[in-house]
């Protein structure tokens, strides 16, 4: 009987332990931070964070998780906002209403910190205190801002945000107003403002038009005159070179014609009257129904056309 009952004991410590070590894991998701925390004595291992992943831990212990990405934090009238629109005035004293939005992050070393002074609750903190930081801000600024500087303006309450929540372990990574309600009757008068310097800023826009415009009118006109003043110089510089052609040409004839002469007035043995005379006879006779009247005194020389 003894040895059964020490088979049966043992397999029952053996079962205990395998159960017990199966109940040390535990696991962390890709998208948290962890905490061990022992369940008897109710405290936190402080000198480690977890990321994600499965760990052996003890069976006594567990994680805490805390989130490791950006969550997002919104004060709108829509139902998944943690809380309403923003009230407030303006610093001349108008009703303001603000919808926006801000993405907060998680200090990692300070997570053990953030247990302490708000267990797992952190997210109510950060509410209050964006709520008090924003609104603080929302009122140094006067309602013309909101619709010339609202950039600006929403980088101005990130930054002081960032400040406030690094107090409570987070930061402010990003921060967008969606939405501003200033009085019906004030917008309208901004609406009408922003509409008048619309237009006079395409009245400024036609203006530089109209400049470029009359720019390029006065450019091509001077192009125009440049090219007719081109034209005329290159027709008188063309003419004055066909006429200087015409010139020498016919001076080459001429000296041709004097050295042509000259040698036949060498070869035949004439003198100058007699081959004037040649010349006119030779003339006479190339002409059609030419006529010469040979003893005649003050004879003509009848061509008939």
């Amino acid at each position: 009987m003894e040895p059964k009952i020490y088979i049966i004991g043992g397999g029952a410590v053996l079962l205990i332990g395998i159960i017990l070590f199966a109940l040390s894991f535990d696991s962390i998701e890709p998208t948290e931070w962890g905490l061990c925390y022992n369940t008897w004595t109710k405290t936190v291992y402080e000198d480690e964070i977890y990321a994600g992943g499965r760990y052996v831990i003890g069976f006594t212990n567990s994680f805490i998780a805390f989130p490791r990405n950006l969550r997002t934090i919104e004060f709108s009238d829509t139902p998944h906002a943690q809380g309403g629109s923003l009230k407030t005035r303006t610093k001349e004293g108008l009703s303001l209403g603000l919808e926006l939005s801000f993405q907060y992050e998680l200090i990692r070393n300070k997570i053990p910190k953030l247990y302490e002074i708000s267990n797992v609750n952190f997210e109510q903190t950060f509410i209050r205190i964006a709520r008090d930081t924003i609104l603080q801000e929302a009122g140094n600024h006067q309602a013309p801002e909101y619709w010339t500087n609202r950039t600006q303006i929403g980088n101005t309450m990130r930054e002081i945000l960032d400040v406030e929540l690094q107090h409570a372990y987070a930061y402010c990574r990003s921060l967008q107003i969606m939405k501003i309600i200033l009085p019906d009757s004030y917008e309208q008068s901004i609406v009408d403002t922003q509409v008048e310097v619309q237009k006079t800023t395409m009245k400024g826009f036609e203006q530089q038009a109209e400049v470029v415009r009359q720019k390029s009118l006065v450019l091509q006109s001077e192009c125009d005159q440049n090219i007719t003043i081109i034209e005329s110089s290159a027709n008188a510089q063309a003419y004055f070179l066909k006429e200087l052609a015409k010139s020498i040409a016919s001076t080459n004839t001429l000296e041709m014609q004097a050295y042509v002469y000259s040698q036949a007035i060498d070869l035949l043995g004439f003198s100058q009257e007699e081959f004037s005379e040649y010349l006119f006879l030779r003339s006479v006779k190339d002409k059609d129904n030419a006529t010469v009247v040979v003893g005649v005194d003050s004879a003509m020389i009848q061509v008939k056309g």
